[in-house]
């Protein structure tokens, strides 16, 4: 099936949100070399990166919120891809026992 042009400019929201998560990763990295490098093809390489799941949700909602074109069932699929695609692993969000 081929990609319509709304699918290369939802592809392309996808790709931005990885250049900002991995650029803020521990360690840093950069999506444009590692794309280029081929290390986005080798297996689990998103394992050797780290990035707080807070940060990682503000990432996407702030990109999303970016692009008004963007309908809510997108966004949604935007944020699907991300999480289950090449995004870094996660610290997981602390819970305030407080609560």
């Amino acid at each position: 099936m081929a990609r319509t042009a709304r699918d290369e400019k939802l592809y392309n929201v996808v790709i931005e949100i990885y250049k900002k998560m991995y650029s803020e990763t521990t360690p840093p990295a950069d999506w444009d070399e590692m794309v280029k490098s081929g290390e986005v093809i080798r297996q689990g390489f998103f394992n050797n990166y780290v990035l707080d799941q807070a940060r990682s949700n503000e990432i996407i909602d702030q990109t999303i919120k970016k692009y008004k074109w963007i309908k809510k069932h997108e966004a949604k699929k935007i944020e699907t891809t991300v999480h289950f695609g090449c995004s870094p692993r996660f610290t997981p969000i602390e819970k305030d026992n407080n609560e």
